[in-house]
């Protein structure tokens, strides 16, 4: 009898081993194939807000994720900082309403601010802009290599990494002082 109970938990161990592994895990990725690009904005002042996007953000499938925190990697010359992000929709897809990168705060836009993804990547090209505003904190140019975006959503967590340098600079972005920076 012991045996048959032994047998018939090993059975069940067996049976569910798949119970754990995470089928219906909702992702957030980034749609396509990521290029490193860089951006130069010329004439940034200290603490002149100035919003970045062109990154592209989605979900694997239904659901919901929240960004929930977005740095700098490699960061160079003086002092920068985030100061807030926000996924801004676009339902029509229409290129001409991209933010890109504007020297403006996020709040200039008059769209409601949120960190909750909640677009599925579909074949036409379905996904949410994330936007991202930054600062330079003191007087020197800066700049930085990448953006680092962590996401989590009810079942999962993860990291994606934006290879978009950006230079904010006093004078020209190619002129040789910000162009030291070596960003690009």
């Amino acid at each position: 009898m012991q045996r048959l109970s032994s047998l018939l938990a090993l059975v069940a161990v067996f049976a569910c081993a798949g119970c754990f592994l995470r089928h219906d895990t909702v992702r957030v990725v980034e749609p396509g194939v990521p290029n490193s690009v860089g951006e130069g904005a010329a004439r940034i002042h200290p603490g002149q807000p100035v919003s970045i996007g062109s990154m592209d953000v989605c979900l694997d499938r239904p659901g919901t994720a929240s960004i929930d925190r977005v740095t700098m990697v490699g960061p160079v010359g003086g002092g920068i900082a985030v100061d807030d992000w926000t996924l801004v929709k676009h339902p029509e897809q229409e290129t001409d309403m991209f933010i890109g990168t504007d020297r403006r705060s996020l709040r200039s836009y008059h769209r409601p601010l949120t960190h909750t993804v909640d677009v599925v990547c579909d074949p036409s090209g379905r996904f949410d802009e994330l936007v991202v505003q930054v600062h330079r904190t003191d007087g020197q140019n800066a700049g930085f290599h990448a953006f680092r975006i962590d996401w989590s959503s009810t079942d999962d967590h993860g990291t994606i990494l934006v290879p978009l340098a950006i230079e904010l600079c006093n004078g020209d972005a190619g002129a040789a002082p910000c162009s030291r920076l070596g960003v690009f």
